[in-house]
């Protein structure tokens, strides 16, 4: 699904952030959440449903960290940004997924064996 795939360069933006904005407040956080959540994300892309939920948690702790840890200025930006970008597309990748696994039964996607012809 295209939003796995969006959070798997979310994530290798958030690993490189501290780089390319030259900020270090939050330079090991980034380097190893931007990693895991490209990681799961690529993971949920190719089918691994419960990634994707991992994922919505990472993106939640992006979201908290810096009032957890008393970041400002474009780290807290870049934090809040990404995690509530990454948690909202994680959750639509995983609800998504969640209704493709669902059985149909009864409504129009089912059949009985009358109507089969058995």
């Amino acid at each position: 699904m295209w939003s796995s795939w969006l959070s798997v360069a979310l994530g290798i933006w958030l690993a490189l952030s501290p780089f390319v904005l030259g900020t270090r407040g939050a330079f090991l956080n980034d380097l190893l959440v931007g990693a895991a959540i490209a990681v799961f994300a690529f993971l949920g892309a190719v089918g691994a449903r419960w990634a994707n939920w991992v994922n919505v948690i990472l993106g939640l702790w992006l979201v908290l960290m810096p009032f957890a840890m008393r970041l400002g200025g474009p780290v807290r930006t870049n934090e809040m940004v990404v995690g509530v970008a990454v948690a909202v597309l994680s959750w639509m990748a995983a609800t998504v997924a969640a209704g493709r696994d669902e059985v149909k039964v009864g409504g129009e996607g089912s059949r009985n064996e009358d109507e089969q012809g058995r």
